[in-house]
């Protein structure tokens, strides 16, 4: 899994980008990356790893800053991921 966000007017605190899974917010428990000195006018935020799934389960991208309000996340931002694993009999 990666995913790469392009962060517009950040401007205070430090932004973290986490893939978690089924829901999960922590960051102990899913991927993550910090961003503690972001540009004022566009920055970008990247996290990329291994996360094993099953069936039914899945991945969600978060983005959480530490103090701004005045920060979105631009169109182009991408996220990816690949299965790694037998192919299933059909």
């Amino acid at each position: 899994m990666s995913a790469n966000l392009r962060i517009d007017n950040a401007n205070t605190g430090y932004f973290r980008i986490v893939i978690g899974k089924n829901g999960n917010t922590d960051i102990n428990l899913g991927l993550h990356g910090i961003n503690g000195l972001p540009s004022t006018n566009y920055d970008n935020l990247a996290v990329g790893g291994l996360i094993q799934l099953l069936k039914g389960q899945y991945v969600s991208v978060l983005v959480y800053s530490s103090a701004d309000t005045s920060w979105h996340v631009q169109q182009e931002s991408g996220f990816s991921g690949a299965y790694v694993g037998p192919l299933s009999q059909v």
